[in-house]
């Protein structure tokens, strides 16, 4: 019971259902499509993309985690950096095989989104103003993905909302 806790703590549930629910107002507030096929794939997507962005930075933060956060799941070593890698591997494959049976435009995004998840807690992170910006564009890419897995034309939307 424990180790299982311990998963849902490591990939931080609450901010992966948050993530989902970016989705699902993305794809609402676009075209009111509540229960299309695509948007609930994103919403899969989104919220293993989450997880496996979570694991990664605790992972990598681990030593700092010691002083700051000793609660953290991998500090107590309820759960092993090497499972943790795996679990990442895992859930972040999972995320683009589950989006792959919609479209090549959701598929770039979540692959992009992985790119940008790793970029951010290997290099970014550490850089002032640049690792706020990288999250600020991963959360603003909810809503966007949101209304592009209700309507494909919407990814017209993405420039606009990013020079704006």
């Amino acid at each position: 019971m424990q180790f299982l806790l311990g998963n849902l703590k490591l990939i931080r549930l609450l901010n992966c259902v948050l993530a989902s629910t970016g989705i699902y107002l993305g794809a609402h507030l676009s075209s009111g499509v509540l229960s299309h096929y695509r948007t609930i794939l994103m919403m899969i997507s989104a919220f293993l993309v989450c997880a496996t962005g979570n694991i990664i930075n605790d992972i990598l933060d681990i030593e700092a985690d010691r002083i700051n956060h000793p609660q953290r799941v991998l500090v107590k070593k309820i759960i092993s950096p090497t499972y943790a890698w795996k679990l990442a591997i895992t859930l972040g494959s999972s995320s683009l095989i589950v989006i792959f049976f919609t479209d090549f435009v959701l598929l770039a995004i979540v692959a992009v989104s992985l790119v940008l998840l790793l970029l951010y807690n290997y290099i970014f992170k550490n850089i002032p103003l640049v690792g706020n910006v990288v999250l600020s564009l991963l959360a603003s890419a909810l809503l966007l993905s949101g209304a592009v897995s209700a309507n494909p034309h919407n990814f017209y939307l993405f420039p606009g909302a990013f020079v704006a």
